[in-house]
């Protein structure tokens, strides 16, 4: 199974490699840009999110998913068709259920992810609770990679929450940091287009196979429409046999009629023939007749 990535960090790619599952070859594409213009916006604008859908889409081909790892852009998934890495982070969260620190290192993402957890939490009893981690975004910006990931794992640590979410694709390495199980993107993620992509796989299995079924009866029901034509063409032209048979019966009875009529009317006229002749050539004695 091909996984086409969006990043907007180039150091995502390694972290989601390292969460690769066994069969699953992932494409990666970069794109900086879009975060930085998000930051600078103060957000995902419009014109952000169409960009954001233009590289989704333009990743596609190829791949029978694909994911965008980026929290700040996350909205702009589902309308080109692709899949939120973090959406996944988002239901398991809800389904471990009570109280939950999710931390962000990024501000541009505050509103998107409060907004993702908070509905994916709706009615379950977890109870999300969205922060930043101070002062760890200018360490990321800066390419202090190890002193963020620590600042990080010490605010997981220092939680009391019962479960611990780290909301951004690039904290997941600070997992390995910290003293307690805290939830993280890249395996979530990946874990989830697994089902999602098991689940496209039976319902389009499901989906030919009622077609065929379909097509099967269609096939059945004119299979049964030519039979039943047969079946009337067949009683047709026996009635229009049977028809001419009693057509040429009565005639031949008709005739036969008339031509023993005209035998009759011919042996009859013999017979008194020869009656004549023998009245004449013996005629009845005298003391015979009447």
């Amino acid at each position: 199974m091909r996984i086409a990535c969006l990043h907007t960090a180039s150091s995502n790619v390694a972290v989601f490699d390292g969460a690769r599952p066994e069969g699953v070859e992932l494409v990666h594409a970069v794109r900086r840009d879009l975060l930085a213009a998000a930051e600078a916006a103060g957000g995902l604008t419009p014109e952000i999110a169409d960009a954001t859908g233009a590289a989704l889409r333009a990743l596609a081909e190829g791949a029978e998913a694909v994911l965008l790892t980026c929290s700040t852009l996350g909205p702009a998934a589902a309308v080109a068709g692709a899949l939120r890495a973090d959406a996944a982070l988002a239901v398991a969260v809800a389904r471990a259920g009570g109280a939950a620190e999710v931390l962000c290192a990024a501000p541009s993402t505050l509103a998107a992810t409060s907004e993702l957890f908070a509905e994916a939490a709706a009615g379950t009893g977890a109870w999300p609770d969205v922060r930043l981690v101070p002062g760890a975004w200018p360490l990321f910006h800066a390419g202090d990679l190890d002193a963020y990931h620590a600042s990080i794992a010490a605010a997981a640590d220092a939680s009391g929450a019962d479960v611990v979410a780290l909301a951004q694709a690039s904290m997941a390495p600070a997992a390995r940091l910290c003293r307690r199980p805290v939830l993280t993107v890249p395996g979530a993620a990946l874990a989830a287009v697994l089902l999602f992509y098991a689940l496209k796989v039976q319902i389009n299995a499901l989906s030919d196979g009622r077609k065929q079924a379909e097509e099967l009866r269609r096939q059945r029901e004119l299979a049964d429409q030519a039979e039943a034509s047969r079946f009337t063409e067949l009683r047709s032209y026996l009635d229009r046999e049977l028809a001419s048979l009693r057509q040429a019966q009565q005639a031949g009875a008709e005739r036969l009629h008339g031509e023993i009529a005209a035998a009759t009317n011919t042996l009859s006229a013999c017979i008194g023939e020869v009656d004549d002749r023998l009245a004449r050539q013996w005629p009845t004695p005298p003391d015979q007749q009447p």
